[in-house]
């Protein structure tokens, strides 16, 4: 269903997956993380969200300069990385110069690896904890790795799609093993390249929806649904480290998790106008929301008073979303953020 020139079946997709971030990383408080079926729910979210995010962005890959990438993706991590700078140093102004510039050098330095904290390499391993906007960082470098290697596939292949998909296999392997065991790159370079696989199958999705042979068939949805059933008791990823429990099972659980979900949302949820309001908007400001997440998590602003957890799951949920609403009315946000 295309909703003006967005797919609204899309946005519903990236909404959900943005309201799972959300309550994914709510695992560090304390009145949710002892709540039985928040652990349930926080393992099955850890098992396809951020991956969804590269599959997604495989689907609507194009070739563009990095000048372009970098605009789109980089001005927004060195926003929220300024403003968090700024909130930090305000906070300890109370505070000896000493503390304040260590609090200030010690974001900074996060900052500038983007993601970090798992890693075991022994060059540059100790990095600090990550952050979670390391997703714009990473997307950019896949971006940009994928376009190279589809331009140098159409050189010398042809545009095959398998050889495109062998050698996207092969460098997510080799990066994910040079970031756990060789070295850790800034700027969350390993982390970009370890989520190319995703990458290539949403640009798969992208080439077979644009042939339009393709049709959903009942026995699809139980063989992905097979394979996303064996994946969950070994489906945790955390992609910002790299780490993968059983790296072939979850990349393909995590690629049909993605499906079922996109499944769902085109075939059911665009029939529920109030989810279908609520989840488009959250689809359409998904990065703007991841943003806001960020500083929030960083600032020590997320959490409510303590109370019931599931009503620590829905304050959080509406609080981050006002906070979006009212920023995606000024301009400089929705230029930043290229929100229409």
């Amino acid at each position: 269903m295309i909703k003006g020139k967005r797919n609204l079946a899309i946005d519903l997709v990236k909404g959900v997956a943005i309201i799972a971030v959300v309550i994914g990383h709510l695992d560090n408080c304390a009145d949710v993380i002892d709540y039985m079926p928040y652990k349930v729910v926080h393992k099955i979210i850890y098992s396809f969200h951020m991956p969804l995010f590269f599959i997604v962005a495989g689907f609507f890959f194009r070739p563009k300069s990095f000048y372009q990438d970098f605009k789109r993706l980089f001005y927004p991590y060195l926003f929220i990385a300024f403003a968090c700078t700024l909130f930090i140093w305000l906070s300890s102004l109370d505070m000896t110069p000493d503390y304040q510039l260590e609090r200030v050098w010690q974001f900074l330095r996060r900052a500038s690896w983007g993601s970090g904290g798992y890693s075991e390499a022994p060059y540059f391993g100790k990095a600090p904890d990550y952050l979670p906007v390391w997703f714009l960082c990473a997307l950019l470098w896949c971006k940009q790795a994928f376009s190279l290697i589809t331009s140098l596939v159409e050189k010398f292949f042809k545009g095959d799609l398998f050889i495109l998909g062998v050698i996207s296999f092969l460098l997510s392997v080799l990066f994910t093993y040079i970031d756990r065991r060789i070295i850790y790159i800034p700027l969350s370079f390993n982390q970009g390249l370890s989520a190319i696989i995703f990458f290539y199958f949403g640009y798969l999705a992208q080439q077979i929806n644009k042939r339009g042979t393709f049709t959903i068939k009942k026995w699809h949805l139980l063989l992905v649904s097979l394979v996303v059933l064996v994946n969950l008791p070994w489906g945790t990823i955390l992609l910002a480290g790299c780490k993968y429990q059983c790296y072939l099972l979850n990349v393909f659980g995590a690629t049909g998790t993605t499906f079922i979900i996109y499944y769902l949302c085109k075939r059911y949820l665009v029939k529920i106008p109030v989810l279908v309001d609520f989840f488009g908007w959250t689809g359409m400001h998904s990065m703007l929301i991841l943003c806001v997440h960020s500083f929030l998590i960083e600032t020590k602003l997320l959490y409510p008073p303590p109370s019931y957890p599931i009503l620590v799951l829905v304050a959080s949920i509406l609080y981050c979303c006002v906070l979006v609403w009212l920023l995606a009315k000024i301009r400089f946000i929705r230029r930043l953020f290229q929100l229409r």
